[in-house]
């Protein structure tokens, strides 16, 4: 699939764009009996999909109101023809919540498929009776299923964005109309949370720039995700594979690791109160990388590519490199890409020693920020970065390792 012209970003962030019936990212509509309304009121996050994989993929938002939630979906934007999923759970349908999520399961391999979320309003939720209120349907979105025989592809990487969205907006902007299969949000992102009131605006807003609903987002922890009081729900909002913060995938026969590497201090650190053990969480990966680099899945794969927030060479102090670095030295990563340093870099192992270039991304100040847009190619990787005022656009080109 590719990504609509920018002119309709704009139009999105505006809030210009009118409610129709085919694929779109407008927000949704309201049934109260015969009566349907084109704006918005009980869909308060609208959908976005998670772990989109070649058979399957979930979809999640949520509501400000306790419902009743289901997905409609199928090969064809006939609403008519789509088939209902709903979430059971120990023999009941998932209701009377706010947070929704569905999987959509044994999919076809590359194929486009359309869907609609669904949410009927629960006002009683009593042992023999229940009443219901209004009835909101999203748009019918549109997505395609991974192609495990794809072997040139593009996706994004924005980091430390620190909640700015109108610097995310700079930064899409520089994107134009480049397509892209998925984006990556590397590390704090989101910051400093107090809330779910402060969380899911952003959320909302940096995936309505990405079309979330059409194209997945992968929002990997940094730092600043670990800190606030709701840094431990803030995470309930992403479908990690395993639901850890740590997970694979595998994209056009490219295989991608993603680590965590959680606080940038030592868990002694006083701010920390000793609610903190991530050394423990650290070797965790640690022996959890040595089973991923002898998988298949990885063992197979043309490309290799490792991505966490803070980095592990290019950092003068890291926590995690005496533990990880076993692992690093022999993999055979083509490439890893990092934040965290507010510095934009591009390190060769050439110039470097070590093990596989580092693409690190820039600041969260809009001069010297950066977006990083990806290529893939059955022989190299061209990184091409964009940014604010100090930064000059550039291509970088890693070539395939020989393996």
């Amino acid at each position: 699939m590719k990504f609509k012209p920018f002119s309709l970003f704009l139009l999105l962030v505006a809030g210009m764009v009118a409610a129709q019936t085919t694929p779109s990212s407008a927000a949704g509509s309201r049934t109260d009996g015969n009566k349907t309304a084109a704006s918005s009121t009980l869909i308060s996050l609208p959908p976005y999909l998670q772990n989109l994989t070649e058979a399957g993929v979930v979809v999640r938002w949520q509501t400000n109101r306790p419902v009743y939630s289901w997905v409609e979906f199928g090969t064809s934007p006939d609403t008519s023809a789509m088939q209902k999923v709903h979430r059971l759970k120990n023999g009941m349908a998932v209701a009377n919540n706010l947070d929704h999520r569905m999987e959509l399961s044994d999919l076809k391999p590359a194929t486009t498929y359309y869907y609609r979320v669904c949410s009927r309003e629960i006002t009683l939720y009593q042992p023999y009776k229940k009443e219901f209120g209004v009835t909101e349907k999203s748009e019918v979105f549109a997505f395609q299923t991974v192609d495990p025989n794809q072997k040139s592809f593009s996706f994004i990487v924005f980091n430390d964005l620190h909640n700015g969205r109108a610097l995310f907006d700079s930064l899409r902007q520089q994107l134009g109309n480049r397509p892209y299969d998925f984006v990556i949000f590397n590390g704090d992102c989101l910051t400093d949370l107090a809330s779910a009131e402060a969380a899911l605006p952003v959320i909302a807003h940096y995936n309505q720039g990405i079309e979330a609903a059409s194209y997945p987002p992968v929002y990997i922890r940094g730092n600043h995700e670990i800190r606030g009081a709701y840094s431990q729900q803030v995470t309930d909002h992403f479908d990690w594979p395993g639901d850890k913060a740590f997970f694979a995938f595998t994209h056009g026969k490219t295989r991608f690791v993603i680590l965590d590497c959680g606080e940038d201090k030592p868990d002694t650190t006083a701010v920390y109160y000793g609610l903190n053990d991530f050394s423990a969480f650290r070797q965790e990966q640690a022996d959890w990388l040595q089973k991923e680099i002898r998988s298949d899945e990885f063992k197979k794969a043309d490309f290799r590519v490792l991505v966490h927030h803070i980095p592990t060479y290019g950092l003068k102090r890291s926590l995690c490199l005496d533990l990880w670095k076993p692992a690093l030295e022999t993999a055979g990563f083509d490439l890893a890409i990092n934040a965290h340093t507010h510095r934009h870099e591009v390190l060769l192992p050439e110039k470097t020693g070590f093990p596989y270039p580092v693409a690190i991304g820039g600041s969260s100040k809009w001069d010297d920020a950066t977006v990083m847009h990806l290529t893939k190619t059955p022989e190299k990787i061209d990184i091409a970065l964009l940014g604010g005022k100090n930064i000059t656009p550039k291509t970088v080109t890693i070539p395939k390792k020989k393996r």
